[in-house]
């Protein structure tokens, strides 16, 4: 039995420990990617920080295009304004040659707009002519700029539209990554589009933008125009190439994005027709939280461990208790009623279980004892039985003997009280306990009737019955001793007016009679008196007055039962007497 009691609480064990550690992974796992997922969340964020800040800072060169755009039609002094030069066709007169030297000027005056461009073009849309001025003085007229021609040629005639292109106007000894942008340029007085002003950029300044946000990572950025040409990549792929073998990777990978492994942002320039892309791989926005990640599950693991070596003292503890009980049954269970089992000073199941086992034994050895005890009385009793039975045998023969002869002399009404006598002894040692209410109230009226045939008028009994109680069950001689009492103590013979009520009610479950005189009633302290009696118990007693009467309802129906009395000196007095609605054969069999 040990045995078995020691592998159920390794099964408790075992099954507790496992829904704990499930619990607790479960529990870190939500944790943890409740921290992923924030994690997730600010790295998109900051990306997309990113690739706002990149595109405010193209948009602010895009204002410094226009400035410079709107600076060529300015007149310096009596100079005429360097625009003139693109609306005069070629010739080889003086004007034509001062003119274009002032173009040359303003084109060299722009890199004062900005620190970070390296070459101004302009193209001549008269002469399909170009003329470029890098940042090293070096001045380059109608430069070879095939690789510009189709793109310049896709922009409108009369738009005012940036447009922004890869790579570098000219050939140049300075090495980096470079990306251009044009504006057609208008004569102030037709408003007709007259040259093409394109302003070339190093890329140092994007690298800045996004460098200064290195704290966090940013992933790769990568920007195109609307014609899928790279303008800028931070992959290490060929920047500033005409539909680069980078960007086509670039669009192949994102368009078939898996969102499982890489995060997307994109913003997009509608103004520059620009598409900046932030691309972060799953990995690196998680980097940050790895550390929490391997704290999380290890506390989780320290957490299981302890929990286990807990469950597993608490268990061996319960094991021991729960051993001691089952010893202590094994005992019992071979005849050693005085087992005890230790009570613990814990107040939980197992000390009520091992109260209630202390209990039941003790309960167990008094019933023992009180059977045996019942036994020698019963067999007492029975002796005493038979002995009596022979005594009630000859009185009835006697009695009946006495009234055949007072019938032969006359004397009838003597006769009447001994038939009534006969019937009485015979009810008095009837030897079943339990009879109806209406049998009962058929044995106290043949006691009244002695009374009545002995007092004539002076006694008027009055009965008023509920019919619906008499079939229910009373203790034998429960109402005579009752009526005795009155005949007894509250009886007077002298007056002429001597009246006693009997009444019987059912309520709900309960049946109540009551049994009411005019006699000369009970003192107060003997009632005090007779009440507290009332209240004890008597043992061993032969009595059969009220105190007889009370313990005999109670200790068949309960202390809710019983007999309550009401009276008051020279004022009479009422018995009330309740009991439980229960048929004769509701009463247990050793009532």
């Amino acid at each position: 039995m040990f045995t078995r009691g020691m592998k159920f609480f390794h099964k408790v064990l075992l099954i507790y420990t496992v829904i704990f550690a499930v619990s607790v992974f479960i529990m870190a796992q939500i944790i943890t990617g409740s921290f992923a997922s924030d994690s997730l969340k600010s790295s998109i964020n900051y990306n997309k920080l990113v690739l706002y800040n990149v595109e405010r800072y193209i948009q602010e060169k895009k204002g410094v295009l226009l400035q410079a755009a709107q600076h060529i039609h300015y007149r310096s002094g009596n100079e005429e304004r360097p625009s003139i030069f693109l609306e005069q066709p070629n010739s080889q007169d003086n004007e034509y040659f001062f003119s274009r030297k002032r173009l040359i000027e303003y084109m060299e005056s722009v890199y004062a707009f900005d620190s970070n461009i390296t070459a101004v073009s302009i193209y001549k849309l008269s002469t399909d002519s170009y003329y470029n001025v890098s940042r090293f003085r070096t001045t380059i007229i109608n430069a070879g700029m095939a690789d510009y021609n189709g793109m310049l040629k896709k922009m409108e005639k009369n738009s005012t539209k940036v447009s922004v292109y890869p790579g570098r106007l000219t050939d140049s000894i300075v090495d980096g990554s470079f990306y251009t942008m044009a504006i057609n340029l208008k004569s102030i007085e037709t408003y007709e589009t007259v040259g093409i002003l394109l302003v070339e950029f190093n890329t140092t300044g994007i690298e800045e933008t996004y460098k200064q946000h290195y704290e966090k990572p940013i992933g790769m950025i990568h920007i195109e125009n609307g014609e899928g040409n790279v303008i800028y990549t931070t992959d290490g792929g060929n920047k500033g190439e005409h539909q680069s073998e980078a960007i086509v990777k670039l669009d192949k990978e994102l368009r078939s994005f898996d969102s499982q492994a890489r995060l997307y942002n994109e913003v997009y320039s509608e103004e520059l027709d620009l598409r900046i892309v932030g691309t972060m791989h799953k990995i690196e926005a998680l980097s940050e939280i790895k550390w929490m990640q391997k704290l999380v599950y290890f506390l989780s693991s320290l957490c299981i461990l302890i929990m286990f070596i807990f469950s597993l003292i608490v268990t061996k503890v319960f094991s021991n208790r729960i051993s001691s009980i089952l010893t202590a049954f094994r005992k019992v269970r071979k005849g050693f009623l005085e087992t005890r089992i230790r009570l613990p000073k814990s107040m939980d199941e197992l000390h009520e279980i091992s109260d209630g086992f202390n209990t039941m034994c003790d309960d167990l050895q008094n019933y023992i004892n009180k059977v045996y005890i019942s036994e020698l009385r019963q067999r007492k009793a029975e002796m005493s039985a038979l002995q009596a039975q022979i005594n009630p045998h000859y009185l009835y023969n006697t009695l009946e003997a006495i009234r055949l002869r007072a019938i032969s002399t006359g004397a009838e009404e003597a006769a009447e009280m001994i038939f009534i006598l006969s019937k009485l002894f015979r009810n008095a040692v009837d030897k079943e306990t339990i009879t109806t209410i209406n049998e009962e109230l058929e044995n106290i009226r043949l006691y009244l009737e002695l009374f009545h045939i002995r007092f004539g008028d002076r006694l008027r009994i009055s009965f008023e019955i509920d019919e619906e109680t008499l079939d229910y069950g009373i203790m034998r001689h429960t109402l005579q001793p009752i009526l005795e009492n009155y005949v007894i103590h509250g009886f007077d013979g002298s007056l002429s007016d001597n009246q006693i009520w009997i009444k019987t009610i059912k309520l709900e479950k309960l049946i109540r009679i009551e049994i009411e005189d005019n006699g000369s009633g009970i003192p107060e302290e003997k009632l005090d008196h007779i009440l507290n009696q009332l209240q004890t118990p008597e043992q061993d007693t032969d009595s059969i007055g009220l105190k007889n009467v009370n313990e005999r309802i109670r200790l068949a129906m309960g202390s809710n039962y019983g007999i309550h009395i009401q009276s008051k000196a020279s004022k009479g007095t009422k018995v009330v007497i309740t009991l439980a609605a229960m048929k004769v054969e509701e009463f247990g069999a050793d009532v």
